[in-house]
């Protein structure tokens, strides 16, 4: 909300300031190490300027005490005289940006509105039906969660499913066009068991090392049942001005099999413990009613030779070449690389990324080995 407050009032007047306030420093030593910072600052620039060298020192002097009128005189106060200044070299877009393509960006590609995700809420939704739910974006602020689907199996246990949406900035770059991802997870966690013992996974283990696209995730900032959690990441860009780039099987196999390997690890390594629906996601949480158009069928695979098949996934993978000291670590590399996948097996780590071999389009293909060959990206 500051965003639009702010842009409001420079629409105004280009004299709008945008106040943040820090009430925790008050009166405590770090208001005190501010103020020490901003007084050298100030002191530091007029002797770089001079060319004079500057004595340094990491000692904290506890007894100094900075008056608010001298440290607040550090700051430069911009005159009005200032913001009536034209710019002495404005842009000319006629002339700056001659033959200059820029990648082209459709209303349906809009990340605010979420019409991109229309289609696989009503595939989600015909195929859970009462289980699935969405979120009402207008409602929220902080976090990017966008449905849900509090799943119960066969065997009567609870699988509760949530997918948060995002951009992937990289994908501009390789694609030439917006690539968003679904981040789709299920929570794991119980206090006491780490997951930091592979042989504790049972028959889950070859499951896990077979599957490269499902993997275990670490936030050692969360305290709730997601502090371990399994996942899967889903690209999601427009294939046509009204297709994207999934499929129906698709979709609904990555889910399934997301439910399937996290309920059945969770059951063998918390010795029969199951996390409800109820604990997790929220109530009154609304249902998908709007009719839209329907996900592709399966369009076949275009990968090329540089993929390997395994079940109904391709895959690409390699020695990691550093050994991780920790399993949280892995799992950690887990939550913070998009669309990569890190797991120990048999004593060796392995970095690898995967994607339904059904659906494989020659977009998908270009964005994955890129991923792939491409570790720091």
């Amino acid at each position: 909300m500051k965003y639009y407050r702010m842009e409001n009032q420079l629409n105004k007047s280009n004299t709008a300031i945008l106040p943040i306030h820090y009430p925790y420093l008050k009166n405590t030593i770090d208001q005190d190490q501010t103020a020490r910072f901003i007084l050298r600052k100030k002191e530091a620039e007029e002797l770089i300027d001079q060319f004079v060298p500057i004595d340094q020192s990491n000692e904290i002097n506890y007894l100094e005490r900075m008056d608010d009128s001298i440290w607040k005189n550090c700051f430069n106060t911009p005159t009005t005289a200032a913001y009536q200044n034209k710019d002495p070299f404005p842009v000319v877009y006629g002339r700056d940006f001659n033959n200059i393509q820029t990648p082209s960006l459709l209303w349906q590609h809009s990340t605010s509105s979420k019409t991109i995700l229309e289609p696989i809420f009503s595939a989600l939704a015909k195929h859970f039906k009462t289980e699935f739910y969405i979120y009402e974006n207008s409602l929220q602020i902080t976090d990017n969660k966008v449905f849900a689907i509090k799943h119960v199996r066969l065997n009567k246990r609870h699988q509760p499913i949530i997918a948060e949406f995002n951009y992937f900035e990289p994908g501009l770059h390789i694609l030439d066009k917006p690539v968003y991802y679904l981040r789709i997870k299920t929570p794991i966690y119980r206090r006491g068991f780490k997951y930091d013992n592979v042989t504790g996974f049972g028959k889950q283990k070859e499951i896990y090392a077979a599957n490269p696209i499902i993997k275990i995730g670490f936030d050692n900032y969360r305290k709730d049942e997601f502090k371990y959690f399994v996942c899967v990441d889903l690209p999601v860009f427009y294939t046509d001005s009204k297709h994207i780039n999934l499929s129906e099987n698709e979709l609904i196999r990555v889910v399934e099999d997301l439910i399937a390997f996290a309920d059945d690890l969770e059951n063998v390594y918390t010795q029969s413990r199951d996390i409800t629906n109820d604990s997790i996601i929220e109530d009154n949480l609304p249902k998908w009613q709007k009719q839209t158009i329907d996900l592709s069928s399966d369009r076949g695979n275009a990968a090329d030779r540089k993929w390997q098949a395994s079940s109904a996934y391709l895959f690409r993978e390699k020695k990691f070449t550093e050994k991780f000291e920790l399993m949280n670590h892995i799992y950690y590399r887990n939550l913070d690389e998009v669309f990569v996948k890190y797991y120990r097996n048999y004593g060796d780590d392995y970095r690898c990324v995967g994607f339904y071999k059904n659906d494989a389009l020659e977009e998908e293909t270009k964005l994955y080995n890129y991923i792939f060959e491409n570790e720091n990206m």
